[in-house]
């Protein structure tokens, strides 16, 4: 299962639906997405990313 923003759990078989795709083919962009995601040299930006989802959050409640 793929978990959006919102919580919205959707699983291989309901995106590769969407996007017309084979579920393999879904599963291995997917696999590659968080290996990429995942290494050291985008640790930095995914924490900059993280952060600024969270100031919008925090403003967006105000």
């Amino acid at each position: 299962m793929v978990s959006n923003k919102d919580d919205f759990e959707f699983s291989l078989e309901e995106i590769s639906m969407t996007l017309q795709i084979p579920k393999e083919t879904c599963r291995q962009v997917l696999l590659m997405a968080l290996r990429k995601l995942s290494s050291p040299k985008n640790q930095k930006k995914l924490s900059e990313i993280a952060d600024l989802i969270s100031m919008v959050e925090r403003i967006s409640r105000c």
